[in-house]
Formats: C-alpha cells, sequence, structure tokens
C-alpha cells in the first residue's frame, strides 16, 4: 500500500492574536495609555508586539495623522516584529487605488471609530 502526502496536508493555519495599543504598552518608560493606544513612537514593549496584529487608533493632535506619520507608525510595528495594524481613523479615507509605498507585503487596513470602538471591545472581552 502507498500514501501520497502532498505539502498542502502539511499545512498549518497561522494565528496572530489582535491586542490593542494599551495592552502592549513599553511599561519601562513613563508612557501615558494615550500615546500607546496611538501607537506613538517608543509606547511600545517589542516583547509584546511581536507575531501580533495591533489596534492603532489615530487621535493625537486632534485631526488625523497625515501620510508620513502613519508611515512612521505602521514602520515601528513592522521593526518591532508585528504581524500586522489596524488603524482606527475616521478622517482619513483611502481610495482604492491608493497604496502605501513600501507596505505592500505588510498588513495593514483603515477602519472607522465606531469599528475600532467595537474592536477594542472584542479584544477586551477575549483576554
Amino acid at each position: 500500500m502507498k500514501i501520497k502526502i502532498s505539502k498542502f496536508d502539511q499545512v498549518t493555519p497561522l494565528k496572530y492574536p489582535l491586542i490593542d495599543g494599551v495592552s502592549v504598552k513599553c511599561r519601562s518608560h513613563n508612557i501615558s495609555d494615550d500615546l500607546a493606544r496611538n501607537c506613538g513612537p517608543g509606547s511600545l514593549d517589542k516583547s509584546k508586539v511581536k507575531g501580533r496584529i495591533i489596534l492603532c487608533f489615530n487621535e493625537i493632535g486632534g485631526a488625523a495623522y497625515k501620510m508620513k506619520e502613519i508611515e512612521l507608525k505602521i514602520l515601528e510595528i513592522i521593526g518591532q516584529g508585528g504581524r500586522g495594524v489596524i488603524l482606527v481613523q475616521d478622517d482619513f479615507k483611502i481610495e482604492s487605488s491608493t497604496v502605501l509605498p513600501g507596505f505592500l507585503k505588510f498588513p495593514c487596513t483603515f477602519i472607522s471609530s465606531k469599528d475600532g470602538n467595537a474592536t477594542l471591545s472584542y479584544i477586551r472581552s477575549n483576554r
């Protein structure tokens, strides 16, 4: 009797935990919850970010962050080993043809504050 095993039989689905910025806040510095919620520079703990999808609000400074600040936020999470980013921002509309340069292989999406708050409630209820 012969048994054929394909490489598809050996694929294990990957699971990446979803977590918010405050939950992965860097504790060694005096970081505010607001800065961590917005995934501000230096606010996140690399060991907690690694392998996770991070929910980041985009509320600092009143008006929405401009494209450069969004790119820096994403780069920080990439550098810390994050597996994806969900950015919460009402003011920033992405056209279907708009792609953030250099981020073609990194999962990133924008959602409304209503959806962001619902996602945050989901994260907190599933700890």
